[in-house]
């Protein structure tokens, strides 16, 4: 139920209806917590990163994020860590720190070309390109990369 609940705050999020998005993270955290799934705390943390990234707030997305990765770091769960590399890349490209958002993107890259998650690969080839070009890369993503890698 609280994938469910992070899928929907993702996609009211990318929708751009940040209250909703909010709300169901709400109850995300709060499921997760009471079952312990750390796999969707994680998860949790991830899309909030994003929100506050949306929101200009980059200690918090960076903060949001990190926990994202400790927590697939520790469970050994390749899509999501790949998802949090992602995504602090776009948090560091955001942000203006090019090298910190190729760091992290290129590890996303190579981390999706190991899974076989072509969507995700030509997202970060992307916004590598974009760094490339001059331009900072995408400030969202488009897709759960957790949910189609898994």
């Amino acid at each position: 139920m609280a994938d469910s609940l992070t899928d929907l705050a993702e996609t009211h999020l990318r929708g751009g209806d940040r209250g909703k998005a909010l709300a169901f993270l709400r109850r995300a955290f709060a499921h997760a917590a009471k079952v312990s799934n750390k796999m969707v705390t994680g998860k949790c943390h991830l899309v909030r990163g994003i929100a506050k990234r949306m929101e200009g707030e980059w200690k918090a997305s960076v903060e949001e994020l990190g926990e994202a990765f400790r927590i697939a770091t520790e469970s050994g769960a390749k899509p999501e860590l790949a998802a949090a590399h992602y995504e602090l890349g776009l948090t560091w490209g955001a942000k203006g720190d090019q090298k910190r958002a190729r760091e992290e993107l290129q590890v996303a890259l190579e981390e999706f070309q190991g899974m076989g998650v072509s969507h995700e690969v030509e997202k970060a080839r992307t916004a590598l390109s974009a760094l490339d070009a001059g331009s900072p890369p995408p400030r969202r993503r488009g897709s759960s990369a957790g949910r189609q890698a898994a």
